[in-house]
């Protein structure tokens, strides 16, 4: 059985080379929040889940979202990684594209990720996703906001055309930040750092 760093598993992988920039935005980033630590404003809005999204299932962007504020990116942060799940399982990139900055490195991996699945006219799937726990933290005032969330995936599936075990992973967790931006009428994701989950007392 042959190893991919699929559904998941390779956002944690990217952590180990997060110094490098191999896992976030490029240059054009700069003037943006850094989003390495965890937000701590005092004015922090949590806003924490733990319903499992099923992941062929297309996501519905939640109404928090239509508005730029703490709660709109809070609420970005979790529909990005629904969409991340959907676009595995189902290869669709529409919104996903829509939603990434060019410049976004863990954006466009996730775009080859799921062209290479496509490609060899492979799915993945998980048995459960998880959001212990949500945040968005206001910058600049309308336009940029940055998000934390800690994810818990449960264990996934790649399949070929004829539904077929090509690979396996366990469940993983991990903690993400993220640097948005409010753009227009819509969010922009322009940065998107990945570790993996520390123990939480």
């Amino acid at each position: 059985m042959r190893t991919r760093q699929g559904a998941w598993v390779w956002g944690l992988a990217c952590a180990v080379v997060l110094a490098t920039g191999g896992c976030t935005g490029g240059k054009s980033n700069e003037g943006l929040p850094s989003v390495t630590q965890a937000p701590s404003d005092p004015g922090e809005v949590s806003v924490p889940s733990a319903t499992p999204v099923p992941t062929a299932a297309t996501p519905t962007p939640p109404p928090e979202m239509a508005q730029p504020g703490a709660d709109g990116a809070a609420a970005v942060s979790q529909y990005f990684i629904e969409l991340y799940m959907y676009a595995v399982a189902t290869g669709d990139l529409d919104e996903w594209r829509a939603m990434s900055a060019d410049d976004c490195k863990m954006c466009n991996k996730v775009i080859a990720e799921v062209e290479q699945l496509v490609a060899e006219q492979h799915t993945v799937t998980t048995d459960s996703l998880e959001f212990p726990s949500v945040s968005g933290t206001e910058i600049a005032p309308g336009t940029s906001f940055s998000a934390s969330l800690r994810v818990d995936q449960g264990p996934w599936t790649e399949l070929d055309s004829s539904g077929g075990v090509v690979d396996t992973g366990p469940a993983v967790s991990a903690d993400m930040y993220f640097a948005l931006l409010w753009q227009g009428d819509s969010w922009l994701v322009r940065q998107v750092d990945v570790h993996e989950a520390t123990p939480q007392g």
